[in-house]
C-alpha cells in the first residue's frame, strides 16, 4: 500500500512539471511574437523615417518600401526615376493621378522616361482621373508593351482626347480593344490610323460602326484592299458627299448642321460666316491639345475645353465690327445647361444678346437680333457635367 502511495505521488510531481513545462514554453512563444512584431514594426518605422531623412536625388539606392513610404507630392514626384516608377504602389499612382485636379494634375509633371517606367500592373490599373489628365504627348509616350496590358474598360477613359493612339501603338490593339473604341473615337480616325488595322482587327467592326461611326473621307479615300477587307458592305460610300472632313457629330436638336454650303456663301438674310479662322480666346482651356482656336477651325472633330469650373467663356474677334444676326454652338458631351452670347465693340462692355437656361448636347442655333459689334462670345454660367464646357465649333454669322 506504501509503494502505491509513492507512485501516485510521483506521478502527481511528474505531471505538475509536465503542465509547468507547457505554460513557461507557451509565454516564451507569445514573448516571442510580440517581440518580433515590434521589431518589424521598427523596422517598417525606420524605413519610413529614413525615407524623410534621405536625399530623394539617391532614389535609385532605394528598397522597393522605401520607395512605397514616399509621399506623393509635386516635387517628389519630378525626382521619380523609371526604376522608381516600377516600384510605386497603386495607392501612389492612384494619388498621382487625384492631387491637383484637372488643372494641376501631377500627371502633366511626368516626363516619357517616367511614362515608359510604368509596369505592366501598373498599367492596366490605370483609372479614370490618370488616363484623363494625361496630354495626348504623354499618351503617345506608351510602348508597345504597354498598349498591349490596358484593358477593354480602359479604352472610353481615352475619349476625352478622342482617339490620342499613334499608327504604332493601334497596330498593337487586340480585336477585342478595336471592339471597344467608342464611337466619338471612330469619327476622329484619321487615315493614316485606319489603314494600319490589319484584316484580323477589322472583323471585329458592326454594321454600325463602318456607315454611321467611321469617318466618311477613310471610307472614300482607303484602296479597295482595306474596303475588302471589312466584314459588311459599306453603303457611306455611294451617300456620302463629305470627303474632305469628318461628319459633324450626331446632333441632339432639331437644328440641322451647318454644311460646307451655309458656311461659305451669304444667307437669305445677306449674312455669312463671319467667324472662322479668326481670333478666339478663352477663359481657360482644358489642355494644350483642345484649345480655343479649334471653335472656329471650320472642322468639327476638333474642339475647344475648358477647365472644369464656372464660369467661362470662348471669345472671338471678327476684326472688324459686324452686324450680327446668328451664332451657331456645336457643342461635345461636356456642354453648357446655362450660358450667355454677348456682343460687345471694344472686347470690354459686353451686351446679352441672348440668354439659354435649357442648354443641350450637340447643335444649337440662335438667332440674333442685330446687334453690331467686333467681339462675340459664348460666357457659360452653368456645366451640365462634372467636366469643363467643350464645343467643337463656334460659328458666328453677320454682314
Amino acid at each position: 500500500m506504501k509503494n502505491f502511495k509513492n507512485f501516485l505521488r510521483s506521478v502527481w510531481i511528474s505531471l505538475m512539471i509536465a503542465v509547468f513545462c507547457a505554460v513557461s514554453l507557451f509565454a516564451t512563444e507569445k514573448e516571442g511574437s510580440k517581440s518580433s512584431n515590434k521589431s518589424e514594426r521598427s523596422t517598417t518605422q525606420r524605413g519610413v523615417k529614413s525615407v524623410r531623412n534621405l536625399d530623394l536625388k539617391n532614389i535609385n539606392s532605394f528598397t522597393k518600401e522605401q520607395i512605397q513610404a514616399i509621399p506623393i507630392t509635386a516635387e517628389n514626384v519630378k525626382l521619380l526615376t523609371p526604376k522608381a516608377m516600377e516600384q510605386l504602389s497603386k495607392d501612389q499612382i492612384i494619388e498621382i493621378g487625384i492631387i491637383g485636379g484637372s488643372n494641376n494634375s501631377l500627371v502633366k509633371l511626368l516626363t516619357r522616361e517616367q511614362i515608359n517606367g510604368l509596369w505592366i500592373n501598373q498599367i492596366s490599373s490605370l483609372d479614370e482621373r490618370f488616363i484623363q489628365r494625361m496630354t495626348v504627348e504623354q499618351i503617345r509616350w506608351l510602348t508597345p508593351g504597354q498598349i498591349n496590358f490596358l484593358s477593354h474598360s480602359q479604352l472610353p477613359y481615352f475619349e476625352w482626347h478622342g482617339l490620342p493612339f499613334t499608327p504604332e501603338q493601334l497596330k498593337c490593339f487586340t480585336p477585342r480593344m478595336i471592339e471597344m473604341l467608342t464611337p466619338k473615337q471612330w469619327r476622329l480616325i484619321t487615315l493614316e490610323q485606319a489603314l494600319v488595322l490589319t484584316k484580323n482587327q477589322l472583323q471585329f467592326l458592326t454594321e454600325k460602326v463602318i456607315n454611321e461611326q467611321i469617318n466618311p473621307y477613310v471610307l472614300k479615300t482607303a484602296p479597295e484592299s482595306w474596303i475588302n477587307n471589312l466584314p459588311h458592305k459599306v453603303n457611306i460610300r455611294a451617300t456620302s458627299t463629305s470627303a474632305t472632313q469628318p461628319p459633324v457629330p450626331t446632333s441632339v436638336t432639331q437644328s440641322p448642321a451647318p454644311s460646307s454650303t451655309t458656311t461659305t456663301a451669304s444667307t437669305a438674310s445677306g449674312s455669312s460666316l463671319v467667324s472662322k479662322g479668326k481670333t478666339a480666346t478663352s477663359s481657360s482651356n482644358e489642355n494644350n491639345f483642345n484649345y480655343a482656336g479649334n471653335a472656329v477651325d471650320g472642322n468639327p472633330s476638333t474642339r475647344w475645353a475648358s477647365a472644369a469650373s464656372d464660369p467661362q467663356w470662348l471669345q472671338v474677334d471678327l476684326g472688324k465690327n459686324y452686324t450680327i444676326t446668328k451664332v451657331v454652338l456645336n457643342w461635345e458631351a461636356a456642354y453648357a445647361a446655362a450660358y450667355k452670347i454677348q456682343i460687345s465693340s471694344n472686347g470690354s462692355t459686353w451686351t446679352d444678346a441672348a440668354n439659354i437656361t435649357n442648354g443641350a448636347k450637340g447643335i444649337r442655333e440662335i438667332t440674333i437680333n442685330n446687334i453690331s459689334g467686333r467681339y462675340v462670345r459664348m460666357y457659360g454660367t452653368k456645366r451640365a457635367t462634372r467636366w469643363g464646357y467643350s464645343l467643337y465649333e463656334f460659328e458666328i454669322f453677320g454682314r
